[in-house]
């Protein structure tokens, strides 16, 4: 909306005249708005619709995912109730889900499941069947340690529902809770509200660009680019404004990857919610709210993972006596196991180890605050909160490049927009 709004105000300023509805060549969504001035173009605006083909086939590839964990579900469940061949149950059961996708994937591809549809679509199906398997995976680990609820471990069909869903709040007895009154409707209004939220942002950030994303999400940089800046003298002093403009595009390109997962999240919780139970929540305004490292991945970044990581690796650990600060660490050894399989599944030409990085590096960052906070109880009180939040949300920016890279030179920031519908201005 912003973006026609500024379209159709320079277009007043400057007597342009609007020219045809025409029809992109690089796909049958795409429709592009020219405003011609003598014959020449002088921007564009480009609307971009969200495909229902990109939504089945993510429900196709779910389907599949569905397969392997309801697979891998028997036998782990099996594993449980016989000690004859439990060892080997398990193993396999985690290889089904830490592997089978990347064993399935070229036989997919070899019969030409990929042919049709585009490169983002398939992006997008990689990235959310993936994701279900290897968390799936973790869960499988956390039944092995004995940390899964009771609730779902008294037989097979709760432990393949667990397996295959969102997670559900639980009571102090472990049992979910049922979904208040007028859930339903409530849940709809704010999965549409995440996703025009999310289509505005991903629009206003594309707005005078002259590609697409791909590989370049930058929308700061791009506009440093455009105006020629290097650096500027300010009161005497030299600022550099291309690291203003990078953490800039670092941050921004948070918000959208949080928009993102929260709608993703949020499907998902909408089909636990039908069957009467209330989902968790995924996220907990973790950009703006988080006031220290371990506020921000303890209490408010994707706690779907946070509590599935926390059964299967913490609680294990810390009930085995190891301390927090090292059983917290491994935590963070698992996220970057977990990520790797996803970016490697999901993301074409990623480097393992990249992902790694920043998620042990996170891991350094909670591990020194604690330390911090175990000499010094009372380190930080005195600082206001927003004061707290701002040197967090400066710190995390600074550190995300290493995550936030790997999904913009994926081109994954392209494929989310093939769910979504965006318009974008590009100026010539």
């Amino acid at each position: 909306m912003l973006s026609l709004l500024y379209a159709g105000s320079v277009g007043a300023l400057t007597n342009h005249n609007l020219g045809d509805l025409r029809t992109s060549s690089d796909s049958d969504w795409n429709r592009l708005l020219a405003l011609t001035s003598n014959g020449k173009r002088a921007f564009a605006v480009d609307v971009r619709l969200a495909t229902m083909s990109g939504y089945f086939w993510s429900l196709v590839f779910l389907l599949l995912a569905n397969v392997l964990l309801v697979v891998a579900g028997i036998l782990s469940h099996a594993a449980r109730k016989s000690r004859t061949f439990w060892p080997f149950q398990w193993v396999v059961a985690l290889l089904l889900l830490g592997a089978g996708p990347f064993v399935l994937d070229p036989f997919l591809e070899a019969a030409g499941v990929y042919e049709r549809f585009n490169s983002d679509i398939v992006m997008q199906c990689r990235f959310i069947a993936g994701s279900m398997a290897f968390l799936g995976m973790f869960r499988v680990i956390e039944g092995l340690a004995g940390e899964s609820p009771a609730e779902v471990l008294k037989d097979l069909p709760s432990w393949l529902n667990y397996l295959t869903s969102v997670d559900a709040r639980r009571g102090p007895d472990g049992r979910p809770m049922k979904a208040k009154p007028g859930a339903i409707p409530a849940a709809l209004g704010n999965l549409l509200g995440r996703f025009v939220l999310l289509s505005a942002t991903y629009s206003v950030l594309a707005t005078g660009r002259h590609t697409r994303f791909h590989y370049t999400y930058t929308p700061f940089m791009d506009a440093e680019r455009m105006m020629e800046w290097d650096e500027a003298t300010i009161h005497g002093k030299y600022m550099d404004w291309e690291l203003l403009a990078h953490l800039a595009d670092s941050w921004v390109a948070c918000i959208v990857i949080y928009l993102y997962l929260a709608l993703v999240i949020d499907i998902g919780g909408f089909l636990v919610l039908l069957q009467g139970i209330e989902p968790i929540a995924g996220f907990n305004n973790p950009i703006f709210g988080s006031s220290t490292p371990t506020d921000m991945w303890g209490r408010r970044w994707n706690m779907q993972m946070h509590g599935i990581l926390k059964r299967a690796c913490f609680l294990p650990l810390v009930k085995r006596g190891a301390p927090k600060q090292l059983a917290g660490f491994a935590t963070f050894v698992a996220s970057a196991i977990y990520h790797e399989l996803q970016f490697g599944f999901a993301f074409p030409g990623y480097t393992y180890g990249q992902g790694s990085l920043f998620f042990l590096l996170q891991g350094v960052l909670c591990v020194l605050e604690a330390l911090v906070y175990k000499a010094v109880p009372d380190a930080g009180k005195s600082v206001p909160r927003p004061i707290k939040c701002a040197l967090t949300t400066l710190l995390m920016t600074a550190t995300s490049e290493l995550f936030v890279g790997i999904w913009r030179h994926s081109g994954m920031f392209d494929a989310m927009g093939s769910l979504l519908i965006t318009v974008s201005c590009t100026f010539k």
